[in-house]
């Protein structure tokens, strides 16, 4: 079964956002700047931080592919706001500033858009938040499933939701985001020169730090698009607003529980050990599961092929 992909850049709410389609097949007289009429599942995946989308490009084959075309699926997945440069053509056509940095309410908001703007209300929807973009999945749930989008499942996988700033990677590094967040202006210096770099430095540069051969190709080319000032700046910046932010456990965001699932890792450098078995308390094991394969929290680079596994197994039933 072949999959197609569009990525291709969109309005949302006025402000340029790249997104990637895939199909597992072949839409009838549809131009690439419309909703897919004829999808049946609509998977929409909203990225963790960093937001490039392209990260998830691979995953969402996978899962197409796992399919073996049961029903028409498309699996979209959005970038965040100023998490890849926006091309100069485009620049002077929208609301959306290179150097504008967003913080994490700004792009709840931005995802619930862009459902509103490019989404299809009547096929069967799974949407799928990673880390923070789990949060951003169930904080946008009640206003999807309030305008008539036909959600059937939200899947937060590895989710940050709470206590981010005492887990292993907030301590070791919230001290640094916070500086060179409350610092910009000095990010904006040292981070100036990246603009000078040729694909083929940018490419050695990630190459170096992603050496296995078995990583996808489009972790590789999503890696090195990270290599840009505003996007660094933007990084960080949302970074150190959910340090700050997402700290206490919120009720609010599981009113929909019956639609909800909880995928955590069994060790997970953004989660603190004691908050997959806190929810699992409160919700209970139809809702949260804890990995078994060992995956690690950026499961996109090495885990794709275990999470779609997993990802598949509990969605099945309800497509």
């Amino acid at each position: 079964m072949s999959v197609s992909r569009i990525t291709e850049w969109v309005l949302v709410a006025g402000r340029w956002t790249r997104m990637s389609q895939m199909l597992n097949f072949r839409p009838s007289d549809v131009s690439q700047s419309e909703s897919i009429p004829e999808s049946e599942v609509v998977f929409v995946m909203i990225p963790g931080n960093p937001g490039n989308e392209r990260f998830y490009e691979d995953f969402g084959q996978r899962i197409l592919e796992s399919l073996n075309g049961k029903r028409k699926t498309e699996f979209l997945t959005v970038s965040h706001l100023n998490h890849v440069e926006l091309p100069e053509r485009l620049q002077r056509s929208s609301e959306l500033e290179r150097n504008e940095r967003f913080l994490l309410q700004d792009q709840v908001k931005h995802k619930l858009n862009f459902f509103l703007e490019h989404v299809p209300k009547k096929p069967k929807l799974i949407l799928i938040g990673h880390s923070i973009g789990a949060y951003m999945a169930l904080k946008i749930l009640p206003e999807l499933i309030s305008e008539g989008f036909n959600v059937v499942r939200t899947l937060a996988l590895f989710p940050t939701i709470e206590q981010m700033a005492v887990s292993p990677n907030g301590t070791r590094l919230g001290g640094i985001l916070r500086f060179f967040d409350e610092h910009d202006t000095l990010s904006r210096i040292i981070l100036s020169w990246l603009w000078l770099l040729p694909l083929q430095v940018k490419r050695f540069l990630v190459g170096f730090n992603l050496r296995d051969p078995s990583i996808p190709e489009c972790i590789v080319e999503s890696a090195m698009e990270l290599i840009s000032a505003p996007v660094v700046r933007n990084i960080i910046h949302m970074s150190n607003d959910e340090l700050k932010n997402v700290v206490d456990h919120d009720p609010e965001l599981f009113k929909h529980k019956d639609k909800i699932l909880m995928y955590y890792g069994k060790t997970d450098g953004w989660v603190p050990n004691s908050c997959a078995l806190k929810q699992l308390d409160r919700l209970g094991e139809n809702h949260v599961l804890i990995d078994e394969d060992n995956c690690e929290h950026a499961f996109v680079i090495k885990d794709g092929e275990a999470m779609t596994r997993n990802v598949v197994s509990l969605i099945e039933k309800c497509l």
